[in-house]
Parts: structure tokens; C-alpha cells; sequence
């Protein structure tokens, strides 16, 4: 969990964006329906604002569904019908987009990340959406 921590505060904050910003441009690249959809109206940019702080509190292993809940993300994610499958798409693009971010050092990291993004996925999801199991 430490190898999340530091690998993310050793990025400094434009490639965190930068990161941030591939992911969610590849996601909209694998999932265009979302871009004609439930995030028509949000700019890059935007999105980058909203996702960000979700991969800061991953980052800190400090999520948890009452953090989730104080997130602007979450309530956008709710009002605009986001769906669980969704937000394992977006774990999908962060990891598709970290890969070519951390470089070399991705071999010794994709695991740890890949445990604290899905531990996350499934927390964001039980908070968010009350119906999902």
C-alpha cells in the first residue's frame, strides 16, 4: 500500500493531471456512449477536477463510503446515472493510463495499484449506488 502512496506523491501534480487526464481521455475513447451520455456536458478538464481527488484519497487509503460521499464525483456519478460497470471502466482506463505514466517502475507497481483501484471501485460503488450488492 505504501508503493501506491509513494509512487503517486512522487508524481508531481501537472503529471498527476496528466495521468488523470489520459485516463479519462481514454476512457471516453473506449466508451464513447458516455461522451453522448451521462458526461456530455463536462469538459476534460472537468472531469480531471471530479476524478482527481478520488485517485488522491486512493492514493491515501482513505477511502471509504462516508469520504466517498463528501465527493463531488460521487454526486455527479449518481445524478447522472453513471452505472457500477462504469466505474470499472474508468479503474480500467487510471491503470491503462498509469502504465505509460510510471513507465518502468509499472511492473512493481500495477499490482498494489491494481488492488487499491478495485478495493476503491467497489467501495465508490456501495456508496454510490444503493442497489448494487
Amino acid at each position: 500500500a505504501e508503493l501506491v502512496s509513494d509512487s503517486w506523491v512522487k508524481l508531481p501534480q501537472s503529471a498527476q493531471e496528466a495521468a488523470v487526464k489520459d485516463a479519462i481521455e481514454l476512457l471516453l475513447l473506449q466508451h464513447a456512449i458516455l461522451k453522448k451520455g451521462a458526461l456530455e456536458d463536462l469538459s476534460i478538464d472537468e472531469l480531471v477536477q471530479l476524478i482527481k481527488p478520488v485517485i488522491d484519497s486512493v492514493a491515501a487509503q482513505s477511502v471509504t463510503v462516508d469520504s466517498v460521499k463528501s465527493t463531488a464525483f460521487h454526486q455527479q456519478a449518481d445524478k447522472r446515472g453513471l452505472k457500477p460497470k462504469h466505474i470499472d471502466y474508468l479503474v480500467t482506463a487510471i491503470l491503462g493510463s498509469f502504465s505509460k505514466h510510471f513507465g518502468a517502475q509499472w511492473s512493481v507497481l500495477n499490482g498494489p495499484w491494481t488492488a487499491a483501484l478495485s478495493a476503491a471501485a467497489k467501495t465508490f460503488t456501495e456508496a454510490t449506488f444503493s442497489s448494487a450488492s
